[in-house]
C-alpha cells in the first residue's frame, strides 16, 4: 500500500501538469524511472536513489528490510513525489484559474 500511495500521488500530480491523460500516464513511469536510470548511471550518484527515486525506495519497502533510516528515506521520497509534486501542480492551476478570470483589458 505504501508503495502505491507514492505512484497514486504522482500520477494525480502529473496529471494535474500535464493537460493529455496520455502523456500523464507515459510520464507517471518515465519520470521516476528516468530519475532511476539517471541516478544509476553515475556511480557517485548511486547513494541519492535511495533518497530521491520511488523505484529504488519500493524496492527496499518491498524487501521487508526497513529500519528507521530507510523508513526516512521512504518518507523523503514520498515528500518529493508526493507531496511537493501536488502542491506544485495545486499552485500551477491556481495561478491559471486565477490568469482567466482576471479581466481582459483591452
Amino acid at each position: 500500500m505504501l508503495v502505491q500511495t507514492v505512484a497514486q500521488l504522482t500520477g494525480t500530480a502529473l496529471g494535474m501538469l500535464l493537460r493529455r491523460p496520455a502523456v500523464a500516464c507515459l510520464a507517471t513511469i518515465v519520470f521516476p524511472m528516468g530519475t532511476w536510470l539517471l541516478l544509476s548511471s553515475v556511480q557517485s550518484f548511486h547513494p541519492a536513489q535511495a533518497w530521491l527515486a520511488p523505484y529504488a525506495t519500493a524496492r527496499i519497502l518491498l524487501s521487508g528490510q526497513m529500519t528507521l533510516l530507510t523508513w526516512t528515506q521512504w518518507i523523503v521520497v514520498l515528500l518529493i513525489w508526493g507531496v511537493t509534486l501536488n502542491t506544485a501542480a495545486a499552485t500551477w492551476l491556481k495561478r491559471r484559474r486565477q490568469l482567466w478570470q482576471s479581466p481582459r483589458t483591452a
